[in-house]
């Protein structure tokens, strides 16, 4: 632990510091119990201090190892905003070398699971701007970690997501549901659920930045997880408004989703059904579209023989598609 703490940038201690955070990273994967050990020798302290202050090598290795502390316990997350780790990570993920800024997205990404007080702390030190930056300029390699941290900002935070549609978040996350790798569409389609889900006015959004068209395609041709986040943001965009419904139709959404309900996993067939009942409600035309395409079969099906929460989307509507993972 000394030799994290007290390398000096460009010195082959400094070197041998980078090795050690990286070794401390690999050590820290998947394990609670040498995240303990590393927390009670002054780990967190040198891997903040490193992330702020050390070489780009020293940056990763440490942002790494911070991120996963975090996975491993809540009960360290507090330790490492407490050193001003928030800050710091903030910093490289908006000023670092592009491995820099991959680990430091993955550790933010850690660090608002689940977390309301984490998240909060990371939009203070101005996280959703570095993030969304991130995925509208970054590569693959660091979109996924940037789109689940935007994910967990905008769970259940209507504040929080406004300020991600605020700096162009929405249009971002748009275009990686449309352009990105895999993983990092589900990130993105699943960023784009909490986002309408918190207000009817981004779906509005998500609809004019061609986000129905987009999500569309990740339902009808996406992973299973991918579909299941596509099908619960066209959900959310779907209500209440009749406008996007008949998008979400033009764009052959009603197929896409009637399949997702007979061949989709347990969560994605929920999520479709849940789509197709919106769809459905106090429109004629959308519903004989529906029953044209077996739907009705479909539902009826899922209602027999599918999971509790499929047969209650396929009744009456529900159903919320799975949290993405920390890449």
């Amino acid at each position: 632990m000394a030799l994290v703490r007290d390398g000096s940038p460009g010195s082959k201690v400094a070197n041998a510091a980078a090795g050690a955070a990286g070794a401390l990273c690999n050590l820290a994967r998947n394990h609670g119990e040498r995240s303990a050990s590393i927390a009670a020798a002054g780990g967190i302290e040198a891997l903040v201090a490193l992330v702020r202050d050390g070489s780009p090598a020293n940056k990763v290795g440490a942002a790494g190892a911070l991120g996963h502390m975090s996975l491993n316990g809540d009960h360290w997350k507090p330790s490492i905003a407490s050193a001003g780790g928030i800050h710091a990570l903030v910093a490289l993920v908006r000023n670092g070398m592009p491995t820099g800024k991959a680990a430091a997205a993955n550790a933010l990404c850690s660090l608002s699971y689940n977390d309301a007080g984490m998240s909060a702390s990371i939009a203070a030190a101005g996280g959703i701007e570095a993030l969304v930056a991130l995925v509208r300029d970054g590569s693959p390699d660091k979109w996924a970690a940037a789109a689940v941290a935007l994910y967990n900002l905008a769970h259940n935070h209507g504040e929080r997501s406004a300020s991600i549609a605020a700096v162009g978040g929405i249009e971002a996350l748009v275009a990686l549901v449309r352009d990105g790798s895999p993983d990092s569409k589900v990130a993105a389609a699943g960023a784009l659920f909490n986002l309408a889900r918190s207000h009817g006015e981004w779906s509005a959004s998500i609809a004019a930045a061609g986000g129905i068209e987009a999500l569309v395609a990740l339902v009808r041709d996406g992973s299973p997880v991918g579909q299941a986040a596509a099908a619960g943001a066209l959900a959310h965009v779907s209500l209440t408004d009749n406008n996007r419904k008949a998008s979400i139709a033009a764009a052959g959404g009603i197929n896409a989703l009637v399949a997702l309900v007979c061949n989709g996993m347990p969560a994605g067939k929920a999520a479709a059904a849940n789509a197709l009942g919106n769809l459905a409600y106090s429109d004629a035309g959308r519903s004989a579209s529906i029953a044209a395409a077996g739907g009705i079969e479909a539902l009826v099906a899922l209602v027999i023989d599918g999971s509790p929460g499929g047969q209650t989307a396929a009744a009456k509507g529900g159903g919320t598609p799975r949290q993405p993972a920390c890449p």
